[in-house]
């Protein structure tokens, strides 16, 4: 039996045969098809099915193309999830390292992710995901991390603002110059900060 799962964003393309021809013969397949926008998200996040997880994630990578930062908050919650659902160990790790690939991330918001993945799995006092050595790996990549952050702010407040005025740009540099932990607390408290809170604060 042959099945095809469309991951597509076009809700009415639904193909249900293929076929292919050479010197008047033809072959026809006909199969039965998964749209994986048809799943309501409601039944998604129920459902006890790790795929329910993996086909969240690629909702929530495509609604989030151009949103960074959306992104790594979505990220965070699906992740966080796997543990609330009661999947042991190996599971865990087996669907973040789906998560991971799917949903990719700029290098400063994948330290942001795992600041904030290290803090919940210590008071969960499950220590999986911390300890993958792809995580230790992007301690020392130091070089253009201050035009990163800059573009980051800035895509940033972009999304919670919807323009930069000269106020707001000169506040950009301040927020690079923060040390990781604290920068990393910002992008999360970022889109609920006032225009106001952030002047305050850094001008």
């Amino acid at each position: 039996m042959s099945l095809a799962i469309l991951g597509d964003e076009q809700p009415k393309w639904r193909p249900t045969e293929y076929s292919y021809g050479r010197w008047g013969s033809e072959m026809r397949l006909r199969f039965p098809i998964v749209k994986l926008l048809d799943y309501q998200w409601e039944a998604l996040e129920s459902s006890e099915n790790p795929f329910a997880v993996v086909v969240m994630a690629h909702r929530k990578t495509q609604e989030t193309n151009q949103a960074s930062g959306e992104r790594l908050q979505w990220k965070l919650r699906l992740i966080k999830g796997l543990y609330n659902r009661g999947y042991n160990r190996q599971d865990i790790l087996e669907i973040f390292g789906i998560l991971d690939r799917m949903m990719r991330l700029p290098e400063e918001l994948e330290l942001t992710l795992r600041d904030e993945l290290k803090r919940f799995e210590e008071e969960k006092q499950m220590p999986y995901i911390t300890s993958i050595e792809r995580i230790g790996r992007q301690e020392g990549r130091q070089e253009g991390r201050q035009e990163e952050r800059q573009d980051i702010i800035r895509s940033f407040l972009v999304s919670r603002f919807g323009t930069i005025d000269e106020e707001l740009e000169a506040i950009v540099t301040p927020l690079t110059e923060l040390p990781t932990p604290e920068f990393s607390n910002l992008l999360l408290s970022l889109s609920i900060l006032s225009r106001e809170e952030l002047l305050t604060r850094f001008r």
